[in-house]
């Protein structure tokens, strides 16, 4: 609510979505329900963002623009993006920063999203190493980095738990987001996950670990994950 310009941004054609999201979490007739009445959208969104404690992204398309586009986000725990920046762009459009990403699966992505229906939501998980455990890493704040020096104690894992639903009544894509935190010293007592994580760092490209914010801290991370040669290859 503090700083609605740059977790909440919203465009005027989504607030019918959000008035279908708000009935889906609390049903007409429903006495718990505390969400404000549906015709300001910004209220609603707001208290949508705040209600569900999870982040929220709203996509929806048009017939004279079919690819769904961002029409509104209640994102209170960006991963160092700008949800405001992300308002009205396709999710090629998003993806477009992404080392490989589009011309790889940019076509299966469009599928996949003109196919789906109401009814199971689709999961998925991202990861991530961050210098800071705070959940809002929006990049305004200018929090730390990871950085050539870096210690086991300055690092963070942190994991966005995602889902994808559709909306029956709208057509809307509703895209869930909920941030999971461990620090470093967590994972590593955890064999599968310590085996994991070095796996990933040895075999990420470049382009890629620049992209995640990794490429000056990597050396660093191998040394402190240090697990046997023979088991990063395969």
């Amino acid at each position: 609510q503090e700083e609605a310009h740059r977790h909440a941004p919203l465009q005027p054609q989504a607030l019918e979505a959000l008035r279908e999201t708000a009935e889906c979490f609390h049903p007409r007739g429903d006495p718990n329900t505390d969400l404000p009445s549906p015709s300001k959208a910004r209220d609603l969104l707001t208290a949508l963002g705040s209600a569900t404690g999870a982040d929220l992204v709203w996509l929806q398309g048009t017939a004279d623009a079919p690819p769904p586009r961002v029409v509104a986000a209640a994102v209170c725990a960006p991963s160092a993006w700008d949800p405001a920046e992300k308002l009205g762009r396709s999710l090629a459009e998003i993806h477009a920063v992404v080392p490989g990403l589009n011309p790889t699966l940019g076509p299966a992505l469009d599928t996949f999203l003109a196919r789906l229906r109401p009814g199971p939501a689709w999961l998925r998980a991202n990861w991530g190493l961050s210098a800071s455990p705070e959940l809002n890493q929006h990049p305004s704040l200018q929090l730390p980095r990871l950085r050539a020096d870096v210690t086991p104690d300055q690092v963070w894992v942190r994991i966005e738990h995602q889902a994808l639903v559709a909306l029956p009544r709208t057509g809307a894509i509703l895209f869930g987001i909920r941030v999971e935190i461990l620090s470093l010293r967590t994972l590593l007592r955890q064999p599968a996950l310590h085996l994991g994580l070095a796996r990933a760092l040895h075999s990420m490209p470049a382009d890629m670990a620049r992209y995640k914010g990794l490429a000056e801290a990597r050396d660093a991370l191998m040394e402190i994950l240090q697990p046997p040669p023979d088991t990063l290859v395969g």
